[in-house]
């Protein structure tokens, strides 16, 4: 993934290389949400897609950051939190042991901080 070979090579470059790529996706699909594209890449980074190969979990940091401190037009929530409660939708029909699983397996990802927000949203 070309993020992850930007954050093994110019880590201080990766958060104008997320710009850049929001950008990229924002002018091809502008109909759709900023808060919608920062959902489908930081999804790809966070593994789940099969555009994902091995989780990095210091690029996943990294990409949530650079997505919060995106200039310019602002996202609408907090791209973790908006990927959780996206998630909470779409696995919404799975089995519950499955759900809870890929949730914990997700959520032990995060920073202490970010998982405390997960756990809230994920079992309001």
């Amino acid at each position: 993934m070309l993020l992850a070979a930007v954050q093994k090579e110019t880590p201080d470059r990766l958060g104008a290389w997320v710009a850049r790529l929001v950008d990229a996706a924002k002018q091809a699909k502008s109909h759709l949400d900023l808060d919608v594209l920062c959902f489908g890449l930081l999804a790809t980074v966070w593994g789940w897609t099969t555009a994902s190969q091995q989780i990095d979990r210091e690029l996943l940091q990294a990409v949530i950051e650079a997505l919060r401190g995106l200039p310019g037009e602002s996202l609408r929530a907090d791209p973790v939190l908006y990927a959780l409660a996206r998630f909470a939708n779409i696995s919404e029909r799975a089995p519950q042991a499955q759900r809870t699983f890929f949730a914990l397996r997700v959520i032990a990802l995060l920073r202490i901080s970010d998982q405390m927000k997960a756990l809230e949203l994920l079992w309001e």
